[in-house]
């Protein structure tokens, strides 16, 4: 038996909207006055508007429908809809434009080509292919195209820096003090605060002339001569010449042979004699004592100067150079060369200087004669020769 309240009402009675009849407008059903969750029209007589069934909230069907069927459009980026979800294959591989992916269908994605743009990556680690350089900013270092570096990069004392393949043991490097260049990791040129030190040697390109001066600095250059020579320019422009062929500029194979003496003028004034070269302290009027008077050279050479000086004034004297060559005893009293001196006072020094036709041989015999006009008395004599090394016997 059904409950009814004191007026005669059902407890539960199921009434449509709040009394009228039926209608084309939505209206909802109650129970015991309270609106359900479903909601009825009927349709138009001109049947332009259908009847409708509203249910606010959750439609839950226990069994098998039959004759219904529902008219939900796809969902699209704007619009509310049926999606349907894509499998892991196809989350991975982006080959259906229109299915949902899911958080676990996204996860399994293994990255594409055709990502255009990103945002900030903040964790993770890459472990995909080597980044080609183009795709790297202008502020990384590139390995392989040209770059121009516009800030310091600091390597730490004893990081090499090799040049070229890594087992040729070619590099440079900072020891902390010092800047190192090394071949076959052995060190061969150390620049220093002070100083360059090499192990090796040092090649100079030869050119004409010195490069322009630099106020407190010099320059050490090779001039184009043939051979070519090693200069010096200091910082006024003086070019100073170090070598010279083959040996040091302003020396040679040539020395200096001295002779002296003494001896006393026994013989009538302007008479010549041959003054002792060999140790003898006579002189003799006569070529022929070789053995007192004469000097084997044993380079090529010549007669530089003669330097006399006697107690006498001697006036105008001559001195004469003799020689014979191999084969010859002693030689001719005529002389091959000579210089006259006017030897005017009395213990004083006087220079003959030869100059011309005053050469001999190695081997040769060489006498020197002295003919002054007045009496000589005691004499004193020093001979200088200027012997080749490079050309004797």
């Amino acid at each position: 038996m059904p409950y009814k309240t004191e007026d005669g009402r059902l407890v539960n009675e199921v009434t449509l909207g709040d009394g009228y009849p039926l209608s084309n407008n939505l209206q909802p059903i109650k129970v015991a006055g309270e609106a359900s969750a479903i909601e009825v029209s009927k349709a138009l007589p001109d049947e332009s508007n259908n009847a409708k069934v509203k249910i606010t909230g959750d439609l839950e069907v226990t069994g098998t429908t039959k004759g219904i069927s529902a008219s939900v459009s796809d969902a699209t980026t704007t619009t509310k809809g049926i999606v349907e979800l894509a499998d892991t294959g196809e989350a991975i591989t982006a080959s259906d434009a229109t299915k949902a992916v899911t958080p676990a269908g996204l996860g399994a994605f293994e990255g594409t080509s055709n990502i255009i743009t990103v945002g900030a990556i903040e964790t993770g680690e890459w472990q995909g292919t080597a980044i080609a350089s183009a795709y790297l900013d202008s502020d990384t270092a590139h390995l392989s195209v040209d770059q121009t570096i516009t800030a310091r990069k600091a390597f730490g004392n004893d990081v090499n820096l090799h040049l070229g393949a890594f087992d040729n043991n070619d590099y440079m490097y900072s020891d902390g003090n010092n800047i190192n260049i090394a071949m076959n990791d052995s060190n061969v040129i150390q620049l220093r605060n002070n100083e360059i030190r090499t192990e090796i040697p040092i090649k100079i390109n030869e050119q004409a002339s010195a490069n322009s001066d630099t106020a407190g600095k010099g320059q050490i250059w090779v001039k184009n001569d043939t051979p070519n020579n090693l200069y010096f320019t200091n910082d006024a422009g003086n070019d100073v010449q170090i070598t010279n062929g083959s040996s040091l500029a302003g020396s040679s194979t040539e020395f200096r042979h001295i002779i002296n003496g003494g001896f006393n003028y026994s013989s009538s004034a302007g008479t010549k004699v041959f003054i002792p070269l060999n140790g003898s302290i006579a002189e003799f009027s006569f070529a022929s004592t070789t053995e007192f008077v004469s000097f084997v050279a044993p380079y090529d050479g010549r007669l530089n100067q003669v330097v006399f000086r006697s107690e006498e004034a001697c006036g105008s004297t001559v001195v004469g150079l003799h020689k014979s060559s191999t084969g010859t005893e002693f030689p001719a009293t005529t002389a091959v060369a000579s210089v006259t001196v006017d030897m005017t006072a009395d213990d004083t020094a006087f220079k003959f200087p030869f100059t011309s036709n005053n050469t001999f041989s190695a081997g040769q015999i060489i006498n020197i004669s002295f003919d002054p006009t007045n009496d000589a008395n005691d004499t004193v004599f020093t001979a200088e020769f200027i012997l080749d090394s490079s050309s004797g016997l």
